[in-house]
Parts: C-alpha cells; structure tokens; sequence
C-alpha cells in the first residue's frame, strides 16, 4: 500500500496479497473497500479519538497494479481523514478485508492509437491500463499531468506503458523527461497538449482516449476536447473519463 499525505507521496509501502481481488481487478474498474480492523494501544496507536477500538473502517482505494501469479496487489490511499491515517500502521503479515473490484469494466482494444491522459493520483491506475493495451498491440501516448514534479511518482511504470509520455506540472520546475521521445511542459494538462499538438501531427490519429483525474480537471479536459483540441483530435474518436 502507498500512501499520499496531502499531494505528497509515501512510498514506504508493501504490496497486499489478495490473489482473487487481483486476479480480477482489471476486468472491472477498481473501487476495493478495505475494512481495516486496527486496535488501538501498544501494536496500533490511537488515530483519532473518535475512533472506537477495534471498529473495522471501510474505506474507497484506488487499484494500482496486480500480481496474478505471486497473488499481489498494489493499492493508493489518500490521507485525508483518520481511516485512512489508520494504514500506516499495517504490517507485514497483517490481515485485512478487502472487497472489488467493482464498477464498469475497462475496455482494453487492440491495436488501437490510444492517448491516455491523466491528472494526479489518476496516473496511479493509468499506467496498469497503458500496459494493458499496450500487451493488445496498442499505441500509447501517455499524458501525465502534477501540481509539481514532486508529486510524480512511479515514472519508470509509466515509461513502461507507453510508447511516449508528455510531463506536464502546473508549478515549480518541470519534469525532465528521460527518453528521447518523451516532451516535457511547465503549465496545466491542457495547455501541454495544445503545445504538443502544435508541435507534432500524433493526436491526429488517436483513436481513443481515457481520461482519469479530478472532476475539475476532467471537465476542463472535455470543454478542451470540443474547443481548443478540437482542430488536432481525429473525427469519431472514442473518449472515455472516469472520477479518481
């Protein structure tokens, strides 16, 4: 389990082995609920106050990656509240319940040009999805946007499923791209991909394109779509956004 702290990253985490959510987790998308069954005192200190001593609580994470054959499964948390705070006092060899995935399934074509685009924490489960199409024979363009480059985490998985990436950060220094065709831009998604389609004819030939990220940063993402990407995206291509 990873953990994000505010925007910020642990990644002082271990895997979870549940082989039967893993096997399935991208057959469906991913919203595994965890009820963490954690008592206070010596093993687990106390959290919050209002946490009840050894009171399972349930909460949404976010599927990662999985590992059919050794049984793993690698999940997000956000730490925004004492359920989540209560995971980094999990330890190796720890039970906990864990239910998914559920939801619609994520469609993986075949042979397709695809542009995954993702905002934050939403690249936590792009990259799982990029390798997934790219095993199909697909083409993937990866957009990968951050508050700041600090935030970036896990990029050689995101190097590993796609073909090219473009880095994107809203403030502080950019991302230094480490393949040569990769590109790299100081500003919001959108602003990046107006450049790099200005730049190059790829978006051109997309066929489908996945977008996961805030409800803000989708919505900006779909008036883009319709408006000022409009002259560089192929006719008829198929968009698909889902909420992280």
């Amino acid at each position: 389990i990873e953990r994000r702290q505010r925007s910020r990253l642990h990644r002082n985490g271990a895997p979870v082995r549940a082989k039967l959510v893993g096997d399935n987790l991208w057959q469906g998308g991913i919203d595994p609920l965890p009820g963490l069954g954690l008592r206070h005192g010596d093993d687990h200190p106390p959290v919050a106050a209002d946490l009840q001593e050894g009171v399972e609580q349930g909460l949404a994470l976010t599927g990662a990656w999985s590992d059919s054959k050794a049984g793993l499964l690698g999940l997000v948390v956000l730490e925004m509240g004492a359920s989540s705070r209560l995971c980094r006092y999990l330890r190796p060899g720890e039970l906990i319940s864990l239910m998914g995935p559920t939801g619609e399934p994520t469609v993986i074509p075949e042979n397709e040009k695809v542009l995954l685009v993702g905002g934050g924490l939403g690249n936590a489960v792009l990259f799982s999805i990029g390798h997934a199409m790219g095993q199909k024979g697909c083409e993937v363009t990866y957009a990968a946007g951050y508050r700041k480059g600090e935030d970036l985490f896990k990029q050689e998985r995101i190097e590993a499923a796609s073909d090219r990436v473009i880095w994107s950060v809203h403030e502080g220094t950019p991302i230094t791209p480490r393949r040569s065709q990769d590109r790299s831009y100081r500003g919001n998604i959108i602003e990046a991909l107006l450049d790099y389609a200005q730049e190059t004819d790829e978006l051109r030939d997309i066929d489908r394109i996945v977008v996961i990220g805030s409800d803000r940063m989708m919505a900006a993402f779909e008036k883009a779509r319709k408006t000022t990407l409009a002259l560089y995206l192929k006719e008829g291509h198929v968009a698909i956004a889902s909420i992280n």
